[in-house]
């Protein structure tokens, strides 16, 4: 039986940042990183994460200095200017990161799924099933997000390796060959698709400060399993397409995924499949 009860666990919260950190990542980083950096974008997503994992740590010294979640917290220790301040910047950068999302989800569905229905449309509809989504709570969205966490995984992963039969050595040859300013800004792009990490300020409650402690390694091993998600996905798409061809196109991982072709009916839409999944 469901049942509500306020919390979310250390495995909700392990999945839930994984799919955070990784789902805009994978979709959009890969050919700016290709325009910026090329081979040398290696790097630059090993720093980004570096830098994210800064400042996960620089977050777990808030959350234990606040000894709290950051509502409470703001609620109780600060005036109302401040107070106020606060609210309205959370707010402003929710919507904005909402909006955002939704836009290029809209647009990769239409782009791959629904071509003939109108951007407007698709949008909408994203727009009310979020909105449905978030009347449920972090306490539901986690718990679907647990039980789709190896339906979206084990897939993705399987295309993965599967496009390895077409991988160019020839294509990730040429290290440091980027100009310092162009690494320094493919390192910053995918620090910047990391920064949701903000929100775990707002997951500890005044009844879970012993579980406050582990945070940091519980989001931890989130960051490191989407940045290393999200350098194996650029490896191979440049081993497939090259620096040139990766820097021209829209959507990478959707190209990448419509590309590999697997026996039987069910299978020969795995892209589709992975998108209706993804979406969430």
């Amino acid at each position: 039986m469901y049942v509500e009860n306020g919390k979310i666990s250390s495995r909700q919260t392990f999945r839930l940042y994984v799919f955070d950190l990784m789902g805009i990542a994978t979709l959009l980083i890969p050919p700016y990183l290709a325009t910026l950096c090329g081979v040398d974008g290696i790097f630059a997503v090993l720093t980004g994460t570096f830098l994210g994992f800064l400042y996960l740590l620089y977050l777990g010294w808030a959350i234990k200095h606040m000894g709290t979640d950051m509502e409470n917290y703001v609620e109780s220790k600060t005036i109302l200017g401040v107070r106020s301040f606060v609210w309205i910047f959370v707010l402003v950068h929710s919507i904005l990161t909402a909006a955002f999302c939704g836009y290029i989800f809209a647009k990769v569905m239409q782009y791959s799924l629904v071509p003939e229905i109108g951007w407007p449309i698709v949008f909408l509809v994203i727009m009310i099933m979020a909105g449905y989504a978030v009347s449920g709570g972090i306490e539901s969205r986690a718990r679907v997000y647990e039980v789709l966490f190896w339906l979206v995984l084990v897939p993705y992963v399987v295309m993965m390796l599967a496009s390895v039969k077409n991988f160019e050595m020839a294509y990730v040859e040429g290290f440091m060959q980027t100009s310092r300013a162009d690494f320094l800004k493919g390192t910053y792009l995918v620090f910047l698709f990391f920064t949701p990490l903000f929100f775990s300020l707002f997951l500890i409650g005044e009844k879970e400060k012993k579980h406050g402690k582990n945070v940091v390694k519980i989001i931890g091993g989130s960051l490191l399993t989407a940045g290393g998600i999200l350098l194996g996905s650029y490896i191979l798409l440049l081993g497939n397409f090259g620096r040139n061809s990766l820097a021209q196109m829209q959507y990478p991982v959707v190209t990448l995924m419509s590309t590999i072709q697997f026996k039987g009916n069910f299978l020969k839409r795995m892209d589709a499949f992975m998108l209706a999944v993804w979406f969430f």
